[in-house]
């Protein structure tokens, strides 16, 4: 279920199967968004950060449930080895971004991964041959498009799919973890505080028009004193 509205915990922000973020959570987020951006962010730039917060916390804590059902643990060992091996929170990769954000980005690298590793290989198969189909129909349709036809037609298709075929083991293994998680995000409980928008899992982004945050009394990021990856 995905919803923006009815929030079941009080003072929550968004709550993603049962686990929640606070209202005042958010707020010390974007202020430290704001600090490592360097300047003073505009009042729609707050609202901006603050579905950043919510939108990020959503994809951690979903990939963080699903890899607790896959018994996958991340340490704080391994995230700091993958930063190491990167150059630290330094790195010009993650200029702009808090340390939460930063070891949020490298937890989801190393939940994929694992994923990925360790998956059925019948599911990577099925992937696999889609990948194949719809490979075809885009270099059929390209080639039609060229004014290619028949034997001329199949003969490109062919050769293109022959060469692209040494890389689809690859491709399927970087979308299964992309799969799964959209898998388990369609059958989430996911609820989103209507006053910062409605949450399009989709595009797993948080559509702010017509949340309480855009109401002409209200300032773009005017949290509540109280507690936002739900009460009002």
């Amino acid at each position: 279920m995905l919803t923006g509205c009815g929030v079941s915990q009080a003072g929550s922000a968004v709550v993603v199967g049962g686990e929640s973020l606070g209202h005042e959570q958010v707020r010390s987020e974007v202020e430290r968004i704001e600090s490592a951006s360097g300047r003073q962010l505009s009042p729609q730039q707050r609202s901006d950060a603050a579905t950043r917060v919510l939108s990020s916390y959503i994809t951690v804590t979903t990939l963080d449930q699903i890899a607790k059902e896959e018994g996958i643990a991340i340490t704080r060992a391994d995230t700091d080895e993958v930063l190491d091996r990167l150059g630290g929170r330094e790195s010009p990769q993650f200029q702009g971004l808090t340390d939460a954000e930063v070891d949020d980005q490298v937890r989801v690298a190393l939940i994929g991964d694992r994923l990925a590793s360790e998956a059925d290989p019948a599911d990577l198969a099925e992937i696999e041959d889609k990948l194949r189909t719809d490979t075809r129909a885009y270099l059929t349709e390209q080639a039609e498009y060229n004014g290619l036809s028949g034997a001329e037609l199949e003969e490109q298709v062919e050769t293109a799919m022959a060469q692209l075929e040494s890389s689809v083991p690859a491709e399927a293994a970087n979308l299964y973890p992309q799969e799964r998680f959209r898998s388990h995000l369609a059958a989430a409980d996911i609820e989103v505080n209507p006053r910062y928008g409605v949450f399009d899992p989709a595009g797993l982004t948080i559509d702010p028009r017509g949340s309480l945050l855009s109401a002409p009394a209200e300032p773009a990021l005017a949290l509540p004193q109280g507690q936002q990856p739900m009460g009002g």
